[in-house]
């Protein structure tokens, strides 16, 4: 990875393509984009883009010399195409990939968060947008929570598991299931800290009228699924709500690879499911 690389070849052994296009559908494709890109056979020629090649993965080993900086850049790098998307700057393609085709990068790649159903009463600055606002989730105030990232928010009853209801004969209700909330917007003060909310009046906010970039993954069926019975296990329970502590934190929720080990073990599930399903 080198942050100021615009140039694209591609290197084989006996042939090299030297060119515009990107190693993408766009750029390969016959109904992609308009591209231009010359065949190299010369092998004086290939000996020159090699030892190019090599000095170029020289200096990119010097910029981000360690896995975690490789993936800090690229975490981003996702965060500002999604901005780009929303604001219609780029093309979005609808591209999410399912939960068993999802590889997270990092221990942030999304907030996991819980609600009740009881709405937040907003605050006279967040009034001012209302109607503006899509769908919105308030967190700590401590949380160092991010714009251009997104929010897996989840219903959970008093006893901090997931509801019930969401489970009919052996079937989903969606009557409230597990949603992405992307955020454009974060308003510190944008909830009333009152009653339930009391330790939560930040405000994240999704806005109306914008281009969806692509999820983590699709809630399918047995994503949903297989989310509630990973939610349900013990441990995870203790880790994403306030069950064990006064005021729940994405913070202290995300550390410990605690992130790590909850998709980990969700895809576990998800795999059985898609082979019971085959």
């Amino acid at each position: 990875m080198l942050d100021n690389l615009h140039a694209k070849f591609y290197i084989g052994n006996k042939i090299a393509i030297l060119g515009s296009s990107n190693l993408s559908r766009n750029g390969i494709d016959a109904n992609g984009l308009e591209e231009a890109s010359l065949k190299i056979e010369d092998n004086s020629l290939l000996s020159e883009l090699s030892k190019y090649f090599i000095e170029l993965k020289n200096k990119a080993n010097n910029q981000y010399g360690n896995p975690k900086s490789k993936i800090d850049k690229v975490c981003e790098l996702i965060k500002n195409r999604n901005k780009a998307g929303r604001s219609g700057l780029i093309a979005v393609q609808d591209n999410s990939p399912t939960l068993s085709n999802y590889k997270p990068l990092s221990d942030k790649d999304f907030y996991i968060v819980y609600h009740i159903h009881d709405e937040a009463i907003f605050t006279d600055e967040a009034n001012k947008i209302r109607d503006l606002i899509e769908d919105s989730m308030n967190v700590s105030e401590k949380d160092d929570i991010e714009e251009g990232k997104w929010i897996l928010t989840w219903a959970a009853s008093d006893n901090c598991s997931p509801i019930l209801e969401w489970h009919i004969q052996g079937q989903e209700n969606v009557q409230d299931p597990p949603r992405w909330i992307y955020i454009d917007r974060i308003i510190k003060n944008g909830v009333v800290a009152e009653g339930q909310d009391k330790d939560y009046p930040k405000l994240a906010i999704q806005l109306k009228n914008k281009n969806k970039p692509p999820f983590p993954f699709e809630l399918d069926d047995r994503a949903i699924s297989s989310f509630i019975e990973t939610m349900r296990i013990q441990k995870f329970i203790d880790i994403f709500t306030d069950n064990k502590v006064e005021v729940f934190s994405v913070n202290t929720a995300f550390k410990n690879n605690n992130f790590q080990k909850f998709i980990t073990e969700m895809k576990k599930i998800y795999e059985k499911k898609t082979k019971i399903r085959e």
